[in-house]
């Protein structure tokens, strides 16, 4: 007669948790790419970014093609030392929350940022994941507005001075 051996496992749970794992993967490209906010990926080592969204290629005034593979050192956009106390920061902690920084774009142009990051394992280099929200104009409507309160005060104060005097 025929034999037949063989051996039967249960691979439904790894099925499982590979169908799981594309879906977790495809929401985290879908929120990366689709985001408004500019979202980029870097080596800590050496500041290279991995990967950027098209809201940090819209802030900085870049392609995709300029900035892969390339530090936002070599790019102009932050200088050595800022990078330096931020990744410091970083490794302490292991995460920043919504530290104001200025960085520049492609142009030159300042930009008034709020700067967000965490450190994270990414292809088994550590890297950073970080969040950019654009606050230059706030900023700026801030100081005008200072300025304004600060006229308004002098403009009360000789007043007051004149009535005082009379």
């Amino acid at each position: 007669g025929v034999v037949v051996r063989g051996c039967l496992m249960d691979i439904t749970e790894r099925n499982n948790a590979e169908g799981a794992l594309r879906q977790s993967q495809q929401m985290f490209s879908d929120a990366f790419y689709s985001s408004p906010a500019a979202l980029a990926i870097a080596r800590i080592d050496n500041g290279n970014l991995v990967e950027v969204n098209d809201s940090w290629l819209r802030l900085f005034e870049f392609t995709r093609d300029e900035v892969i593979g390339h530090s936002t050192i070599a790019l102009n956009i932050v200088t050595n030392a800022a990078r330096a106390k931020v990744v410091e920061n970083l490794k302490v902690t292991g995460e920043l929350r919504n530290l104001e920084i200025t960085l520049r774009s492609k142009t030159g142009k300042p930009l008034t940022l709020l700067y967000s990051s965490r450190l994270i394992d990414f292809d088994g280099e550590a890297s950073q994941i970080a969040t950019l929200i654009d606050i230059t104009e706030q900023h700026r409507l801030h100081e005008e507005l200072e300025l304004h309160h600060q006229h308004l005060q002098e403009l009360v104060d000789r007043r007051t001075a004149e009535l005082v005097e009379s």
